[in-house]
């Protein structure tokens, strides 16, 4: 899973999976590790829920694709120091 994060990070395309049930569509910005220990993905989520920034477990992330849609380099709010 890691591989099809870090690519859409780089080629800066959304991504589609299943979280706690139901589907959404995120722009991911960050994928590592949170500050509990576990992987996570930090993007936005735009589609499947209320729109804003999200945190993700990175194992409860299911079914990903990532598809044709791209997004700008960054987002006004995005703030890279802020921690997972």
């Amino acid at each position: 899973m890691s591989n099809e994060l870090t690519s859409a990070i780089q080629q800066k395309k959304t991504v589609k999976f299943n979280y706690d049930g139901g589907a959404v569509i995120v722009e991911p910005f960050c994928y590592g590790t949170s500050a509990d220990g576990k992987e996570a993905l930090k993007g936005f989520l735009v589609a499947g829920g209320e729109n804003g920034w999200k945190i993700f477990d990175a194992s409860k992330i299911k079914d990903i694709k990532l598809t044709n849609v791209s997004f700008g380099l960054t987002r006004p709010d995005f703030k890279p120091d802020e921690g997972m």
